[in-house]
C-alpha cells in the first residue's frame, strides 16, 4: 500500500469553510426569528396585562367613591 498524498484544492477548502459558515448563519438567522418572534409575544403579553391593571384600577377608583358616599 502506498502512501498516497491526498490533493486538496485551496478553493475546495474555501467551499467547505463557506458552505459552513453559511449553515451557521442560516442557524443563527432562524434563531433569531424565533427570537423575536418570542418577544413579539411577551410583549403583546405585557400590553394585554397594563390593559387589565389599568381597567382594575378603574374598577378600583369607582368602588372606592361607591365606599365614600356609602359611609356619608
Amino acid at each position: 500500500m502506498e502512501n498516497q498524498q491526498l490533493q486538496v484544492k485551496p478553493e475546495e477548502i474555501l467551499d467547505v469553510y463557506i458552505k459552513r459558515n453559511d449553515q451557521t448563519v442560516s442557524q443563527l438567522t432562524q434563531e433569531i426569528v424565533v427570537m423575536t418572534a418570542f418577544a413579539s409575544r411577551c410583549q403583546a403579553e405585557s400590553a394585554s396585562k397594563d390593559d387589565v391593571i389599568k381597567e382594575q384600577q378603574v374598577e378600583i377608583e369607582e368602588l372606592k367613591a361607591k365606599l365614600a358616599e356609602l359611609q356619608k
